[in-house]
């Protein structure tokens, strides 16, 4: 009854006992609900890959200002591969530079002690994993509408195939397009993500790991044999995603990674039925061979022309009708989805070095009768406005052996050259100077240069010497008869 009084009185404690009721189990402990990775609060776990967790972010602004981001991070095992680490970061930098409304934009990369995390633009859509998971029972989309999406992915992937457009400097591939990273969003729109993440992690017998093995059925073969690929083998990812969309099924399926992989370099998928222009086109798109594949720009034209054979193009608003009716009354509401990953990953993370590196107000610790103590942030008012954090500072070494660029030395500038001494000029006209006078006049010189003022004065007019010039007629300095004396 006491503490039921207290926290009556103290309207933040029953904020606080909210936050221990809710509090996830794990272990002997109570998790946190929510974390910081430098600038943005983690409130959701979404779910995950094989190489990095993902929560729902919030970054915070003036007058309760708010926007969310999906929040990437490195698992934690990951953070001793050096060498995946480079080509994270790698990978990340060149997503970065992709600027077009069919990608999800990659905002920042950045550590935050000893963990990598990657800020990216949070779809509001369906991934195309939910899109099929739902489609098994509402139906799969129209053919024109299939036609569509397969077009829109194709132009995406032009634009990052090319190199030069949307703000890149070099071609960028995916190399791991699956129904896990394609989203359709809910204006009809899709969305690609994870540009060339999934490549980043590849390592050791990856073709193996059963924890692969629904991503392993939409790799193009070269890519499985490790091989050289090229931007056809992203042509093949994106022909296998629209295939699962309308058979409901993977193109190729096995128990384990090491049978998907068997078949989807042996087998041929079973044809589709579908009007003879559209599966004609998936079948040759889904070739084994990479040079009978058309490269991104000739797959969209191919897909154009098979889109006029269908007949009426599908506008967009059927699209958007399609995407509502998959996530309308019966059909899948996306949810956070717990992690795929171990909880040994989550629970090592010392939460309280987040809230210290972003200079958060100190924390309560608050005791649930029984338990251990738990780290709460402390409330803050959606009108206020948060400090922007100090940029963490750069360490010698970069999580395990990645080490940032030397500082080039700049040596000193030299000092300016001597001014030499400003040299004075003395005109003698001796033209009308009798021979008897030379000595008086060159007395006369001597005279007006000890007469001349300091190196630091200002500046005169050379010295004339020998006879006055002639007044002008009429007591005037070049007038007729002016008012100007001489």
């Amino acid at each position: 009854m006491g503490l039921a009084r207290r926290s009556a009185r103290r309207p933040h404690c029953r904020r606080a006992a909210a936050v221990l009721v809710s509090a996830p189990m794990s272990g002997s402990g109570l998790q946190p609900t929510s974390f910081y990775l430098g600038r943005y609060n983690c409130v959701d776990r979404l779910g995950g890959g094989p190489a990095t967790e993902v929560f729902r972010g919030k970054i915070y602004g003036v007058a309760g200002f708010e926007k969310e981001f999906a929040v990437k991070r490195v698992r934690a095992p990951l953070l001793e591969d050096a060498p995946f680490i480079a080509r994270f970061i790698d990978a990340a930098k060149a997503a970065s530079c992709l600027d077009h409304e069919g990608v999800a934009r990659v905002t920042e990369v950045n550590v935050q002690g000893s963990q990598l995390y990657l800020a990216a633009e949070l779809v509001k859509g369906l991934s195309f994993a939910e899109v099929l998971e739902a489609a098994v029972k509402h139906g799969p989309p129209s053919p024109a509408v299939a036609c569509h999406l397969l077009g829109e992915l194709l132009g995406t992937l032009w634009i990052a195939h090319a190199g030069s457009i949307g703000g890149l400097t070099r071609p960028l591939l995916h190399l791991g397009l699956s129904p896990a990273n394609a989203a359709l969003t809910f204006d009809g729109r899709i969305k690609l993500m994870d540009f060339g993440l999934f490549a980043a992690y590849r390592r050791g017998d990856w073709t193996r790991d059963d924890g692969l093995r629904d991503r392993l059925a939409f790799l193009a073969p070269e890519v499985l044999k490790g091989g050289p690929h090229d931007g056809r083998a992203d042509v093949y990812s994106a022909a296998a995603v629209i295939y699962a969309l309308l058979a409901l099924r993977p193109p190729f399926g096995a128990p384990t990674a090491e049978g998907v992989t068997r078949a989807a370099l042996e087998a041929k998928p079973v044809p589709l039925d579908a009007p003879a222009p559209l599966a004609h086109l998936i079948a040759r798109l889904l070739d084994k061979d990479p040079v009978a594949r058309p490269p991104a720009a000739g797959a969209a034209s191919l897909t154009a022309e098979a889109l006029r054979a269908l007949g009426r193009p599908p506008e967009r608003s059927d699209v958007v009708a399609y995407v509502r009716r998959l996530a309308g009354p019966g059909g899948v509401v996306p949810q956070p989805r717990a992690s795929t990953f171990s909880e040994e990953a989550v629970t090592s993370v010392d939460f309280s070095k987040l809230g210290a590196a972003r200079e958060e107000p100190p924390a309560r610790t608050t005791r649930a009768l029984g338990s251990t103590p738990v780290l709460t942030p402390p409330p803050l008012p959606r009108d206020a406005v948060r400090p922007r954090p100090e940029a963490p500072r750069r360490q010698a070494t970069l999580l395990h052996g990645v080490a940032p660029p030397p500082v080039p030395h700049v040596p000193p500038a030299p000092p300016p050259p001597p001014v030499p001494p400003p040299v004075h000029e003395i005109t003698v006209d001796v033209s009308d100077v009798a021979p008897d006078d030379a000595v008086t006049v060159a007395e006369e010189a001597l005279t007006l240069e000890a007469e001349l003022p300091p190196e630091d004065g200002p500046a005169t007019e050379p010295h004339q010497l020998g006879p006055p010039p002639a007044a002008a007629p009429g007591g005037a300095c070049g007038t007729g008869g002016g008012a100007t004396p001489c």
